[in-house]
């Protein structure tokens, strides 16, 4: 029985009532959300005890949050949400047991959220509003973070609501952490420490490796500098330092930079390990593989400011693994590869991924939080840059080690280069001495063939058959002119050039160089003025005073179409002295003139005026520079003064002979006989000669003063005229009267540079001789010049086996004799000398035209065939011939391929002409003719060979004449019915075999027939996978192009062969091509 009174009773029930509806009303979560208890700790982890409700709409407000009933539970210490919903509710009980009110910070440690609203229990209105998005006058405390005070009031509990909306989807971590004010305050104190330190050291690196950039110019330092501030710039922004204090009312700003900062940060680290790594060199295909990273971040750089900044990440997040993956693995297989780089640059991401797995650990709650772990991530950060800083240091240091080691290769290699230059300098004085020797026999007997048949010998010749002689005779000419110039330049180059110094009559020698000038003129109205006046004798080298004034004179008319060239002197006197020192010569022209600024180099080697001048006048360009030095090395200087248009004077001075040079200068007054060094004695009737020339070298100072030659002969007055002719050059002559005596000096202690010697001796022949001397003296070391009446093909090859240098047949000019002693002293100072590579190139050139010109200048006109050459050299003298012939039966062709390339090969070369030359009576016998040239060549290659085909076409009997040596096939085209022979006769290669026979071939012709000849330069050109042209695909060219025209196939082919190689750079042989159309 209840004994309470009626109305208690009421109200207790109403009161029970009362509280059953409100637990009714409270959501069945909301009654089991556990209680953050407020104790004495400085942080609570709220992330781990809260609970979430997902928004898909984002139109949940606070009082249909509060009462849903889907709430869902939280157990991570730092939870990431994927915001493809558009907002998520949190929510969480603080229980405050304590006597007090509790004031507490609630920290959202992700600063990135675009919204957070913050609302209390039963209170509709947010008490906070603020976000990434928002202005930083939003927050509630001036944090980088966003931080909510909040105060719990004492035996109360509090339950808190957070909304989070962030726009796009974006997988975002929510880490909520409850701090006492003074712990916060701690934990901030430490961490602004380790950022200071990491924002510090990012700028003092990134500063120092700016530095060093433009310092060496080395692109690494360069990236990782701006990768460091990029980096910096990105650091700043994601831990929400950009938005409160550099965007503090346009969050968007700070928003938007955050992906372009991770796109150029992470484009300067994959540059920067590209170069620091240099995996270009050592790993080239993962060095692509990131190179297209490269690209495709450039790509989302571009695209990245005009999509949302969620998606913008969305897309990035791939690139980023995919870059963190490939960094790694071009670190570890560099480290695998020794790179000493690698070293740093692995530890350096080693040290960073523990601390970035530390610092994940840590919000993942594996690990406690504390100074450590928070601030780890930092740490590592600063420890990379610092180690990659040390790298790129080491890497300064390793650039120096391997500088000095390029330096030494490069040291060692340049002394290769330099005995190379040396053994090439050496090469080419050989070539220029054994050149100028093949040449000048040849040449010598053009110019004197031609001039005899000019002056009537064979009977007389009128008309066109005139003006081609004299063609003839003046392109030999030009030739030995340029052949002498080449000669004079290198002998000045080396300081070989000496001068036999006497009293010489001016105007005499001026008043020669005039008449021998007159020719030039020809038809021009052009006068040649001479004013000698009363002028003393200059010390001078005759014949090359001579030589300057020809060269000044010759100039004059090649540039003078009309009007005059005068010449004339003064007498110059040296300020300070009474007497007069110097005599200036002047050659003055109506010329068309020097422009200013090309009036010193003209006088340079190889140079002109300009290069129209080169190509309307001709000319090497070594005349004025020979005659430069000529006049320095008597003493004087050389000037030019020239108006463009209006003329040229050209001056040189020369030393004004004394009275002691003028008593020199005069004959010696000796008679009688006098005993030759060998002690025979000479006839008195070349008495007088004898002494001059034995008087020669101690009173003149001629080209070869100190040349001590041995001449033998058993002819007295050979000997006295061979003395002679030397004297006059400055050799000291020693006489022998047999071979006998000739060894015997040979045997004693004397030295001597040249040996003349003849064949045909009683006792011991010149042959035997030779090659008893060359048992114990070299070609170089002493060469021998061979002298005899006999001319056949027999005696030059007896000769050359026997060890001579050089055969000349008598009687002889003595202008030939001395060029080829010349020559040949020329040969033993190439050996001798020491290098000087001024000139070699140069030199080389100008050997190189002359070795082409031994081709032929021009095709003969055949009636009856159409004729096309080609012919193709390498940079290097090459090793290819061909020749043309034609006689009044037909026309013969001749082409020829010497082994190897360069000097050796173009010697030879110039040995098969000869051999050719010799055999042109044969030219309708293919297999005698070349036997004959087997025996001239043969031992007289070195150990080189020649390969050559000769194809003779008789027009009378409409048949091909055909001989082989070794030579690739000739083609014959048959346009009738479009077939193609190939013809190849049966024949050794010349210059090896002494027994040596040679099948000739004889084929019918018809009309429209085509002969094709060629070396191999073609059919084994290559191209850029080194496949070869190839006899097949020559084959087909030659059919598929049978309509052309000779020239138009031979241009054709020679376009499809440069095309093939790749360019005319990269063709590797000489090619020759004769295409011989028969009408």
């Amino acid at each position: 029985m209840d004994f309470r009174p009626a109305h208690q009773t009421r109200v207790v029930r109403a009161t029970g009532l009362i509280v059953l509806l409100a637990v009714l009303a409270v959501p069945e979560r909301l009654l089991a959300l556990e209680s953050i208890l407020l104790e004495a700790r400085d942080s609570y982890v709220v992330s781990s005890r809260m609970e979430f409700l997902k928004d898909g709409s984002g139109t949940v407000d606070f009082e249909q949050a509060r009462l849903s009933p889907d709430w869902q539970a939280s157990r991570l210490a730092a939870p990431a949400f994927d915001f493809e919903q558009k907002a998520y509710w949190f929510r969480f009980r603080l229980e405050n047991r304590n006597d007090r009110a509790e004031e507490l910070l609630l920290e959202l440690g992700f600063p990135q959220h675009d919204y957070v609203d913050l609302y209390v229990e039963n209170s509709p209105e947010p008490l906070y509003q603020t976000g990434a998005l928002r202005p930083a006058s939003s927050r509630p405390l001036y944090h980088p973070r966003f931080v909510f005070p909040l105060t719990v009031e004492p035996h109360a509990s509090l339950t808190i609501y957070m909304r989070i909306e962030n726009e796009g989807k974006l997988s975002a971590p929510v880490p909520l952490t409850l701090w006492q004010a003074t712990a916060m305050a701690r934990r901030d104190a430490v961490r602004n420490v380790f950022i200071s330190l990491l924002v510090g050291g990012s700028v003092l690196m990134g500063l120092y490796n700016f530095t060093m950039f433009f310092v060496l110019r080395d692109r690494s330092f360069a990236y990782f500098a701006i990768y460091l501030t990029v980096g910096l710039l990105f650091f700043a922004g994601y831990e929400g330092y950009l938005s409160l204090l550099v965007f503090p009312d346009t969050p968007i700003a700070a928003r938007i930079s955050q992906p372009i900062a991770i796109d150029v940060s992470m484009i300067f680290l994959v540059l920067f390990t590209l170069e620091y790594l240099e995996t270009a060199r050592h790993l080239p295909r993962l060095h692509r593989a990131a190179v297209v990273l490269v690209v495709l971040l450039g790509i989302h750089l571009v695209i990245s400011p005009f999509v949302l900044v969620a998606t913008s990440i969305a897309i990035v997040q791939p690139l980023l693994v995919v870059a963190t993956l490939l960094l790694s693995l071009l670190g570890t297989a560099s480290l695998f590869q020794g790179n000493r780089a690698a070293r740093f640059y692995m530890l350096a991401e080693a040290l960073f991924l523990l601390g970035a797995l530390i610092f994940i650990a840590k919000g993942m709650g594996i690990l406690q939080s504390n100074e450590f772990t928070e601030n780890v991530l930092h740490g590592g950060v600063l420890a990379a840059i610092l180690l990659f800083s040390l790298g790129l240091a080491d890497r300064i240091n390793t650039l120096r080690l391997e500088r000095e080691a390029a330096q030494k290769r490069v040291q060692s290699e340049l002394s290769k280069r330099n005995e190379e230059l040396s053994r090439l300098d050496r090469l080419k004085d050989e070539f220029l001495a054994n050149t100028s020797h093949e040449l000048r026999t040849p040449l010598n007997g053009i110019i004197g063939l031609t001039e005899s048949l000019l002056l009537g010998v064979a009977g007389p010749i009128e008309g066109a058959a005139r003006s081609t002689l004299d063609l003839i005779a003046s392109s030999a000419r030009r030739l030995a002119s340029m052949v002498n110039d080449l000669l004079d330049f290198s002998r000045i180059q080396h300081g070989d050039m000496q001068l036999n110094l006497q009293a010489v009559d001016l105007a005499a020698v001026t008043d020669v160089v005039l008449a021998l000038s007159k020719p030039l003129i020809g038809s021009r109205n052009l006068k040649l003025l001479h004013e000698p006046g009363n002028i003393p004798l200059v010390l001078a080298d005759e014949a090359r005073l001579e030589q300057i004034l020809l060269n000044l004179v010759g100039n004059a008319i090649k540039f003078t179409k009309e009007g005059t060239i005068s010449l004339s002197y003064r007498v110059l006197a040296t300020p300070g002295e009474s007497e007069p020192r110097y005599v200036e010569v002047t050659v003055s022209d109506t010329g068309i003139g020097i422009p200013p600024d090309r009036q010193q180099i003209i006088f340079d080697a190889f140079s002109q005026a300009d290069g129209s001048v080169a190509r309307e006048y001709g000319g090497t360009g070594l005349g004025l520079s020979i005659t430069r030095k000529l006049v320095e090395l008597h003493g004087g200087r050389l000037g030019v003064f020239s108006r463009a248009g209006e003329g040229s004077r050209f001056f040189f001075t020369l030393l004004i002979a004394d009275s002691s040079a003028r008593n020199d200068s005069k004959p010696a007054d000796s008679t009688g006989s006098r005993p030759s060094e060998t002690g025979q004695r000479l006839p008195t009737g070349v008495a007088v000669a004898a002494a001059s020339a034995e008087q020669a070298p101690e009173d003149s100072n001629g080209p070869h003063t100190g040349v001590r030659t041995l001449i033998v002969d058993d002819d007295p007055v050979n000997l006295q005229v061979l003395s002679n002719h030397l004297a006059l050059e400055g050799h000291s002559v020693i006489a022998a009267d047999n071979g006998r005596e000739a060894l015997r000096l040979l045997e004693s202690e004397q030295e001597f540079d040249l040996i003349l010697l003849d064949v045909m001796m009683p006792g011991l022949s010149g042959y035997e001789v030779c090659r008893v001397l060359r048992e114990s003296f070299s070609e170089t070391e002493l060469p021998v010049i061979m002298l005899t009446a006999r001319n056949r093909i027999s005696d030059l090859i007896a000769g050359l086996e026997s060890g001579a240098n050089d055969y000349l047949t008598k009687p002889f000019e003595p202008r030939e004799l001395i060029a080829r002693a010349r020559t040949m002293l020329k040969l033993r100072q190439a050996a001798q000398s020491q290098s000087h590579l001024a000139a070699i190139r140069a030199e080389l050139q100008l050997a190189r035209e002359i070795q082409l010109s031994l081709l032929p200048p021009s095709l003969p006109e055949v009636p009856g065939l159409d004729i096309a050459v080609r012919y193709r050299a390498m940079e290097n003298v090459g090793g290819d011939f061909y020749d043309v012939l034609a006689n009044s039966n037909g026309a013969a062709f001749f082409m020829a391929d010497v082994s190897g390339h360069g000097v050796p090969a173009a010697l030879i070369v110039s040995i098969v002409k000869i051999a050719f030359w010799f055999q042109k009576d044969l030219l309708m016998h293919p297999d005698q003719l070349l036997a004959g040239m087997n025996s001239v060549l043969l031992g007289n290659t070195g150990n080189g060979f020649v390969t050559a085909c000769y194809a003779y076409i008789d027009l009378e009997r409409r048949v091909l004449l055909l001989g082989c040596a070794g030579h690739p096939p000739v083609f014959l085209y048959r346009k009738r019915d479009q077939s193609l022979v190939e013809l190849r006769p049966r024949g050794r290669i010349l210059g090896i075999f002494a027994s040596a026979p040679y099948s000739p071939a004889e084929v019918p012709l018809e009309t429209g027939d085509r002969l094709v000849m060629y070396t191999d330069g073609i059919i084994e050109a290559r191209n850029a996978d080194q496949g070869m042209f190839g006899d097949d695909r020559f084959r087909d060219f030659i059919q598929e192009h049978g309509e052309f025209t000779p020239e138009k196939f031979a241009d054709t082919l020679m376009q499809t062969i440069v095309q093939w190689s790749g360019g005319p750079e990269k063709i590797e042989d000489d090619i020759a091509l004769i295409v011989v159309d028969v009408r």
